[in-house]
């Protein structure tokens, strides 16, 4: 991480404007490089669909609030990995509709 993400850790977050305005630039500040390839290469969970899709609820409910970005990497550690994987996963295919529909409104 550079000095520039490492500063952008500590900005509060308080909209997901706000998220997919630092993902346009490549710096996805929810998730550090290891929980991204992580998530990205992890099959999604095949057992448990309710406790996974209740934890995942509760993740992003967390992660959407209020605080700094070191304070939602922090929550979001609490989670299983299974569930951890599942945001990152969500997160980008979110990230790709938002750069969908701006790309649909130019």
């Amino acid at each position: 991480m550079d000095k520039r993400e490492a500063a952008a850790t500590e900005v509060p977050v308080a909209s997901l404007d706000a998220l997919v305005s630092h993902s346009k630039t490549g710096h996805h500040l929810l998730f550090d490089e290891s929980a991204i390839r992580r998530g990205l290469a992890a099959p999604m969970p095949s057992s448990d669909h309710e406790q996974v899709l209740a934890q995942v609820d509760l993740a992003w409910r967390g992660l959407l609030g209020e605080g700094s970005v070191h304070e939602k990497r922090e929550f979001l550690s609490t989670f299983p990995e299974s569930v951890q994987n599942v945001c990152v996963k969500l997160y980008f295919r979110w990230m790709d509709q938002f750069a969908v529909r701006e790309r649909a409104l130019h």
